[in-house]
């Protein structure tokens, strides 16, 4: 009798660990998502930004719900314009076939300031520890 019980308590667990690597297994990957440059000028006084990155090819990018595709090597590029004065945060989504979606929040901030001398326009950007700064 014991020897019956410790075959079905082995069965149980063989059982349960080829369960946990079925599930680990067929988990999706998530999609790479990673943004490399974003880019401003006095120009534009700092009102437009220009966002590049790099996902999984032909990942579909959203950037604030506007859908942008991924090249054949991965790389995107999109032009925020009318930047409002204060704090902005854009989100932005990667999502490829077969896989999760990523995500991450870029947040702006644009200030305006009149001064004697003119006005000053100063644009400000940080994702994900990376911060940067124009003025």
């Amino acid at each position: 009798m014991t020897g019956k019980i410790l075959i079905i308590f082995f069965a149980l667990i063989l059982i349960g660990i080829v369960a946990v690597v079925a599930i680990v297994m067929s988990a999706p990957e998530v999609t790479a998502l990673n943004i490399t440059s974003a880019n401003s000028s006095m120009d534009s006084k700092f009102s437009t930004l220009e966002i590049n990155g790099t996902t999984d090819p032909g990942a579909t990018v959203a950037i604030n719900n506007t859908q942008v595709t991924a090249d054949s090597n991965g790389k995107f590029n999109y032009n925020l314009t009318n930047i409002a004065n204060g704090t902005t945060n854009i989100n932005i989504t990667a999502k490829a076939a077969n896989k999760q979606f990523s995500s991450l929040i870029m947040q702006l901030v644009r200030s305006v300031t009149n001064t004697g001398g003119g006005t000053d326009y100063e644009l400000r950007w940080h994702w994900n520890g990376t911060v940067s700064h124009y003025s």
